[in-house]
């Protein structure tokens, strides 16, 4: 449907003036001039219909809608002449109680869409949570019925801050605000929109219930032309019923108009506007435009009450009456007919009076009672208007039941919680079935309330609102307690939705704070044992590592001693795994081949799985180098076929463990149960499959949550450590299962471009170096000291030692020109390595110092006291690591007899990461 061109912006650019400033004769079709209050959009469908459809053009009007905007009034438009028509709120009838000549022609709205809008996230739901709040206002738009409500609550403008309207949600969904006055049936749903639930204050819950979107005129014009505003009102409620059955078309028609579609709005944001402007047009209940003259002066005493007005007002003629006047002629007959009625009736008033001083004194008492009656009826009637408006607007939910179970009484707080209106639910015959709508929860609540009796409280009990929010409801049934004639069953309730989330959240947070405490004693824990276990193992590596090298290459125990190496350097990994768990360690970053990875542990492998359980290896024969910590990824190998076995159960089975290449692309997006998204590229995996019994989809969801377990309790991280190693790497998991037909896991891991020399290849070390004069040991493990001047002394060095560092700062004193290097323990009692090692540099800046910890390389070099150390070792630690870091840190071309390690800042160690 094509829009007529008399519907325009804002501008004055067609050349048409309003009816009041026509002179002389008028033109027909006449013309008219509409000025809306804001920009086109379905709150002025009714308009756009009535000039689309032809209803003015019928009237004999031609009609000229002009965009609102809120640098200028309407009413200040329509009294300059700018306009004949306007829309305005309750700022209109301020206007007219100030004098000024307006007149309301129709209403639009039967109750106000204006509300205030927050942020549902920040819980100001109450005019009296504004308090010291930033709310932007929009003046002479909205802001008297919302003045009337802050007046009405107690809250002052001076306890808030008013902030000019920006017209702008950014400010509110950025927090430059916290409120703004807005449209309950437009902001809120753009907020969704945005991903932001709003929360709306209305004024109609605190006893403010205006008019919206009135129609009016300018009083002159309404008693000049009457027709011309008759016509012009009938033709305009004649386009808003139609636009009120067709939203869809007239969507449509206002997408066309000039400006709507640039702004992004869409037929689904209009269709959605019309929704909710239905609940407020009333259009099934209530004559569209329908002004009572009694509301209105209702809405006048409220301005009154709360202080925005001041001084005498009457409404006389506020409401537009389309009867013709009277012309003079017929005037003057009248007024000699009234004058003769007068005379006749003086007359007979005098006999009257004589009849009625008869009788005055047997009525006396009569009217007496009558006054008495009148003054109680009206009492008792205002009594019942405060009781009825202290019930409707209590912030109590109240409903109540007739026999049937048919709602006959609904609260406005009752509208809030669920977001049903009254109407809505009393033409419903049973209200469970909008709030409970799944059958089988709304047989299990019936019976539930049936079971309590007449009478209960504090029955918690959800419901589902209308905008499918879920609401948990504190319900107390007051039946026989309180008898109300008609309430066949009654009830008070509570919204304790957010005090339920708030116990959930509280009580979320106290088990993550004692699950938190319990990983922290852990971690202690770890780390203690890890310090003690490392010094154990430097002796037990160190010796046998000795060992080695005096065997000849063909002794019968050098398999032996080999061994011993390789268990000692596994258990140095697990320490090293404790440290990290501790929070002290860090990933040994290196590269790593995967079939090596899979054969390093082969051997571990078969001692650690059930004998009724087969190993079958289907490792890649070419390298696949990928890069990371080497005893972590064992570790999830390990898990992985310990958990594998754990799944064969008693049965015998058989555990594929294979390794190789893969390519990961889009292709290959459709995996089965892959928990994170990986880049396309070339990834290692390791595949670890059973023969076992599966698992079932519930299961699949659950097994990388930390502590869940199919067996019995208390087998700790899991499958949830092994996922979070791998996420450190880069990598990710794909489980495969099926009930009764096995479980397979995937690692996969990023792919190296070509293999790297490992920094502790035999190849790089240098095997002829020997060193040369005094090295000084510092360590409270007699053990750790022995072993470390032995390997020093092979090395070529004489040694001397120190159990703490008091001790090893006197000996140095004693023996200060003799003293080539000290190798320095990290921790100690008396005086721990880092303040031996500060109190070296002030007295020996030049001295070679290499530490020595069971901690990371990262941790020990990172701190800035220990910056300048000339090498460091971790604990254990073999011969050909320790030959590397003191011949890094004594040789001629690092120049540590001329500058020292304080001069060069860094260490030439044998890096680990």
């Amino acid at each position: 449907m094509a829009v007529s061109a008399a519907l325009v912006g804002t501008g004055r650019e067609v050349a048409a003036e309003p009816v009041s400033s026509l002179a002389g004769p008028t033109p027909a079709p006449t013309q008219v001039v509409l000025k809306l209050k804001w920009r086109h959009q379905f709150q002025f469908a009714g308009y756009y219909a009535a000039e689309a459809r032809g209803f003015y053009r019928a009237a004999g009007l031609e009609v000229r809608i002009v965009e609102g905007a809120p640098s200028r009034s309407t009413i200040a438009s329509v009294l300059a002449g700018e306009a004949d028509f306007g829309i305005s709120d309750a700022e209109l009838l301020l206007a007219r109680m100030a004098g000024r000549g307006v007149v309301v022609c129709a209403a639009i709205f039967q109750h106000s869409p204006y509300v205030l809008l927050t942020r549902r996230d920040r819980g100001l739901t109450t005019p009296q949570h504004l308090a010291g709040r930033r709310v932007m206002l929009a003046g002479e738009q909205s802001e008297a019925q919302l003045l009337a409500m802050f007046a009405r609550e107690g809250l002052s403008l001076e306890q808030i801050t008013v902030v000019p309207h920006s017209w702008s949600l950014d400010d509110l969904i950025d927090g430059r605000v916290d409120a703004v006055s807005a449209y309950a049936t437009e902001q809120p749903y753009r907020m969704r929109q945005r991903g932001v639930e709003a929360a709306t204050i209305s004024a109609r819950d605190y006893g403010i219930d205006f008019y919206g979107d009135m129609l009016f005129v300018a009083e002159a014009l309404a008693r000049q032309r009457p027709e011309l505003v008759t016509a012009f009102v009938r033709a305009s409620l004649e386009g808003w019923r139609y636009a009120m059955a067709y939203p869809e078309e007239i969507a449509a028609l206002i997408l066309t108009l000039d400006g709507v579609r640039a702004r992004g709005v869409t037929t689904t944001d209009l269709l959605e506007e019309a929704r909710a402007m239905r609940t407020l047009v009333l259009p099934d209940l209530v004559e569209v435009g329908h002004v009572n003259p009694g509301r209105l002066d209702r809405m006048a005493q409220t301005l009154a009450e709360v202080g925005l007005f001041h001084g005498q007002y009457s409404l006389s003629g506020f409401v537009f009456d389309p009867s013709p006047a009277i012309d003079a002629h017929w005037r003057r007959r009248l007024m000699w007919a009234a004058g003769l009625t007068g005379l006749a009736l003086t007359l007979a008033l005098v006999w009257v009076g004589q009849l009625r001083r008869t009788v005055r004194a047997r009525t006396a008492d009569l009217e007496h009672e009558v006054a008495h009656r009148r003054e109680t009826e009206r009492q008792l009637r205002a009594s019942e208007e405060r009781l009825r408006l202290a019930v409707e607007y209590m912030p109590v939910m109240l409903c109540a039941f007739d026999e049937a179970r048919r709602t006959v009484f609904w609260n406005a707080a009752c509208e809030r919680v669920t977001g049903y209106t009254a109407e809505e639910v009393f033409s419903v015959r049973d209200l469970a079935t909008l709030v409970l709508p799944d059958p089988a929860q709304r047989e299990r609540w019936l019976s539930a309330w049936q079971a309590r009796g007449p009478d209960f409280d504090g029955w918690e009990f959800e419901i589902l609102a209308k905008d499918g929010s879920r609401r948990t409801l504190l319900w107390s049934q007051l039946t026989s307690r309180i008898h109300v004639p008609g309430w066949a069953y009654w009830g008070i309730g509570v919204d304790v939705t957010e005090i339920r989330r708030a116990r959930e959240e509280q009580s979320r947070l106290e088990r993550q704070l004692q699950q938190g405490q319990k990983l922290e004693s852990l971690g202690v824990l770890a780390g203690g044992i890890a310090h003690d276990f490392n010094n154990l193992l430097t002796s037990v590596l160190g010796y046998a590592d000795l060992a080695l090298g005096e065997l000849e290459a063909d002794a019968a125990a050098r398999a032996d001693v080999e061994q011993v190496v390789t268990s000692a350097r596994r258990a140095a990994e697990l320490t090293r795994q404790l440290l990290a768990y501790s929070g002290r360690g860090q990933f040994v970053v290196e590269p790593i081949d995967v079939s090596t990875l899979v054969r390093d542990i082969a051997q571990l492998l078969a001692l650690s799985i059930p004998k009724h359980c087969r190993l079958v290896f289907d490792l890649a024969s070419d390298a696949v180098v990928v890069e990371g910590d080497a005893t972590q990824l064992r570790q999830v190998v390990m898990n992985l076929i310990i958990n594998a076995a754990e799944a064969i159960g008693d049965e015998s089975g058989t555990i594929t463990i294979s390794s190789g290449a893969a390519e990961v692309g889009t292709a290959s997006s459709a995996r089965h149960g892959l928990h994170d998204d990986l880049p396309d590229g070339r990834y290692g995996f390791v595949r670890v499959a059973d023969t076992g019994h599966g698992m079932t989809d519930e299961v699949k969801q659950r097994i990388f949550d930390p502590f869940f377990t199919t067996k019995f309790t208390g087998r700790g991280l899991g499958l949830a450590a092994a996922l979070g190693i791998v996420r450190g790497h880069h990598g990710a998991l794909r489980v495969e299962s099926e009930p009764g037909r096995g479980s397979a896991f995937t690692l996969l891991l990023p792919a190296l471009a070509a293999p790297a020399r490992r920094a502790d290849d035999p190849a790089t070390l240098d095997e002829a170096w020997r060193g040369h004069g005094l090295a000084m040991v510092v360590d409270d493990e007699a053990s750790v000291r022995a072993l470390a001047c032995r390997m020093l002394q092979r090395l070529g060095f004489d040694t001397c030692t120190a159990a703490d560092g008091r001790e090893a700062l006197e000996l140095i004193d004693e023996r200060a020109g003799e003293v080539s290097l000290v190798l320095l323990d990290m921790t100690m009692p008396v005086m721990d390595g880092e303040t031996t090692y500060a109190e070296l540099r002030r007295r020996h800046p030049r001295l070679p110092v290499i530490m020595s910890s069971g901690y990371s390389e990262q941790d020990v070099l990172g701190r800035h006291p220990l910056r300048g150390l000339a090498g460091f070792v971790q604990k254990p630690y073999h011969f050909r690591e320790l030959r590397t870091v003191v011949a890094e840190s004594v040789r001629p071309d690092a120049d540590a007899a001329a500058t020292g390690p304080a001069a060069t800042g860094t260490s030439k160690s044998a890096r680990r990461s």
